[in-house]
């Protein structure tokens, strides 16, 4: 008897825009986005020993055209930094990125990414959203969950 069961990815991210003088959240966005193909093959790829390299950099660009299965870029990165925190629990792990007041200024950001290095490499899944005027006065703090599950 053969038995088959069949591990999914899920993503969502929850992006908090933090006014720097007061350190209060002043707007919360949260989506739910697609692990792309080469997400999808960079996973397998780290199961079964092909790569050693994990998902350690997020990026964020201007960039507004629609996610896609076959996207491997941004349309438009801006800046790229190393996850800053990560966190796991059963069934989901979390990676967050905190872009700072000093970073990405002059940009309207609209869309972020998960890369497994610090420049090209694989992309493993990719979000869209309302843009974000990125001054000095705000730091963006992007929060993925990955959720996975069998069925």
């Amino acid at each position: 008897m053969l038995v088959s069961s069949q591990l999914e990815l899920g993503s969502n991210v929850e992006i908090n825009i933090i006014d720097v003088k007061s350190s209060k959240i002043i707007q919360t966005i949260k989506k739910k986005n697609l692990v792309v193909t080469s997400g999808i093959n960079l996973a397998r790829d780290l199961l079964d020993g092909t790569t050693t390299i994990a998902v350690n950099y997020l990026g964020v660009g201007t960039g507004t055209t629609a996610v896609a299965a076959g996207d491997t870029t941004l349309e438009s990165e801006q800046f790229r930094g190393a996850i800053t925190k990560r966190t796991s629990v059963s069934g989901a792990f979390t990676m967050a990125y905190y872009l700072s007041s000093t970073q990405g200024n002059g940009n309207d950001l609209t869309e972020a990414g998960l890369f497994d290095t610090s420049s090209g490499g694989s992309m493993f899944s990719r979000v869209t959203y309302s843009a974000i005027t990125k001054t000095s006065s705000i730091a963006v703090m992007y929060s993925w969950t990955i959720n996975m599950s069998a069925s």
